[in-house]
């Protein structure tokens, strides 16, 4: 792909959504690995300078952002630009190392940011190639509820509705680093994950939220086999007694989420909100929480 001029200083902007997790995680029947996402209206800004140079750079990230880093440096590969000065400015609501996909917005933020800087406007599918190419995404690059292979970017389900959850979103001091985890006993359970995304595809289609909720609950507990989330046992019962139709957790993170089914009257809110005042003072200390819709 070429860029359309050849750039002497130009200013861009990208933004991406963060997830709560995943709404289900697993391992199908033939070896491809899925991703089901759940994304928040809470995510991650992105803004860059580019300015012709001897030699390509990018400045301005803290040194622990290297992946962010990278993806600057590929987005402006794969968009010819030549040698540039990347300067880069970011922020973002987003928990590190807790399952809510910082990392993947990061990334799509600074290429879609790179792209507006070029004049050029990059697509779903190549945002999920470019992500892929950095490390394993979510499929956050693409609107609503898509279910990703989150090793090579293909998109194995993407489906016209989304169940606009309330989300009680609770985030423990727990990090887990993603590339850390192992999930190579989840193929002796393709068949049974392999079903779980079948349901989940037939509830979507239904525009089921409360089936979606149970689907999404089932496999924060199959997960459990493979990645103990710290939060779950605390808020298991928490699903009945506030009202929720499920929960939803980081599979290869820490974070949790009470999912509450969208509503017309904002009661969805409200439980959310009590779920917190009432639940947070019975975590493990330094757990933080916050109160988000599902994103479209």
């Amino acid at each position: 792909m070429q860029a359309a001029a050849t750039i002497s200083s130009r200013a861009g902007r990208g933004a991406a959504r963060g997830t709560c997790g995943e709404l289900a995680q697993g391992v199908l029947p033939g070896g491809r690995r899925f991703h089901v996402t759940c994304p928040i209206e809470v995510g991650a800004e992105i803004a860059v300078r580019l300015t012709t140079a001897p030699r390509t750079s990018v400045v301005g990230l803290p040194d622990w952002a290297t992946t962010t880093g990278r993806a600057v440096r590929v987005a402006a590969e794969f968009l010819e630009l030549g040698p540039v000065l990347i300067e880069v400015e970011r922020t973002s609501g987003l928990h590190r190392a807790k399952g809510m996909a910082s990392s993947t917005a990061d990334v799509i933020a600074a290429a879609t940011a790179v792209a507006a800087a070029a004049g050029l406007e990059l697509d779903p599918p190549t945002l999920a190639q470019l992500a892929t190419s950095v490390e394993a995404s979510d499929g956050v690059m693409y609107p609503g509820v898509v279910a990703l292979d989150q090793h090579d970017g293909s998109l194995l389900h993407d489906w016209s509705w989304t169940p606009r959850f309330t989300i009680a979103t609770f985030i423990p001091v727990e990090d887990r680093i993603t590339a850390e985890v192992r999930f190579d006993r989840q193929a002796s359970m393709a068949g049974e994950y392999g079903s779980l995304l079948t349901e989940l595809d037939a509830a979507m289609h239904a525009h089921d939220a409360v089936a979606v909720g149970a689907i999404s609950t089932r496999s924060a507990e199959l997960n459990e086999a493979f990645v103990a989330n710290p939060l779950l046992p605390h808020l298991r019962s928490a699903v009945t007694d506030f009202g929720a139709v499920g929960l939803c957790v980081g599979h290869s993170g820490t974070v949790c989420g009470l999912l509450f089914a969208p509503d017309s009257e904002g009661a969805a809110g409200e439980l959310a909100r009590e779920a917190v005042s009432r639940l947070l003072p019975t975590l493990p200390p330094g757990t933080e929480a916050l109160v988000t819709r599902m994103a479209a």
